[in-house]
């Protein structure tokens, strides 16, 4: 298993790189090019200029989110400094996918408070609960909208029962993060139990009492996949695929759920293979498909850029402060 571990940190850069080459190849092999770029060639710069603000907008909420896990446990940190932190990390994943963003992050909060364990909880929380908003997301559409697609019945009850099973799991956790539930579970003598439940104590001990802060951050990161669906709603508009809000959300929301998978490089190709797929179901055309998605991953690389544009003033600053050290 260590092994397995130790093969995955060193490739994995590789191996998405690799994954995106792949799906993208298939896509440009079976939708016709020149279609797609007349497509494309329809987005105006207004458009492209507005979906981008909104789509750094949902950005800066979802570094909301994370400023208040950071308040959570008691780093005071502006909120200007953790939107920078969190736009510097968008950058990494996007160019520098052998780093790691959300690694950037826990070293920048915790280098000079010493405080390691907290610094990865944050990320932690913000990164499950967003998580949670995804399939919440994708759950509450698939159950009121995939019958609008023709997507059956069975599509239905399974988005009901993922929506059912999300709200329930919230209190069932709540009750085995009781103590005295997880000090049954630790008097089991198997090691990574013990150390599991350890670890599970020790997180509810620092999130106790802070249910409705908690609740907080997932209305907030719900709201910022609400905004970024907005900036691929404005591209839509712009390309004049017969779409409307709610198919669109629904698509966005399972595509989101697939952007999990860590088989690609930041999620392009699985972005392109998820929406041409969806959209061709509902019979969207696939070149006006294929030129959303990568319109769509172009945003999010413009959109990164903003890091780098930090991550470069740090560094230039970083230099002055070596060359003129009594300023």
């Amino acid at each position: 298993m260590q092994s397995l571990s130790r093969f995955w940190q060193r490739w994995q850069g590789w191996l998405k790189i690799g994954g995106t080459a792949i799906l993208l190849a298939y896509l440009l092999k079976t939708i016709p090019l020149a279609e797609m770029w007349q497509n494309l060639q329809q987005i105006s710069p207004a458009a492209l200029a507005g979906s981008f603000l909104i789509f750094a907008l949902s950005n800066i909420l979802f570094a909301a989110a994370w400023a208040i896990a950071l308040h959570i446990l008691r780093f005071d940190l502006s909120f200007l400094i953790v939107c920078k932190l969190f736009f510097q990390s968008l950058f990494i994943n996007n160019f520098a996918t052998f780093v790691g963003g959300d690694s950037l992050r826990v070293y920048q909060v915790s280098r000079s408070r010493q405080r390691i364990m907290d610094a990865t909880l944050s990320v932690f929380i913000s990164r499950i609960v967003m998580l949670y908003a995804i399939l919440l997301l994708a759950g509450v559409m698939i159950w009121g909208w995939a019958d609008t697609v023709n997507w059956g019945k069975q599509s239905q009850n399974l988005g009901a029962g993922l929506t059912i099973f999300l709200l329930i799991a919230i209190p069932l956790l709540s009750f085995f993060n009781k103590r005295s539930v997880l000090q049954q579970v630790k008097k089991n003598r198997i090691p990574w139990i013990t150390l599991l439940t350890t670890k599970l104590g020790e997180i509810h001990q620092k999130l106790h009492g802070h249910a409705y802060t908690l609740l907080l951050v997932l209305l907030v990161s719900v709201l910022a996949q609400l905004t970024s669906a907005w900036a691929v709603w404005v591209l839509a508009k712009a390309i004049d695929i017969p779409i409307n809000w709610t198919q669109l959300l629904l698509c966005l929301s399972i595509v989101g759920i697939a952007l999990i998978l860590p088989i690609s490089f930041n999620g392009i190709g699985i972005r392109e293979v998820g929406l041409v797929g969806l959209l061709t179901s509902i019979n969207i055309d696939g070149s006006q498909a294929l030129a959303l998605s990568l319109s769509t991953s172009l945003l999010v690389i413009i959109t990164s850029l903003i890091g780098g544009t930090f991550l470069l003033a740090d560094f230039i600053q970083t230099q002055r402060n070596i060359e003129n050290p009594s300023n």
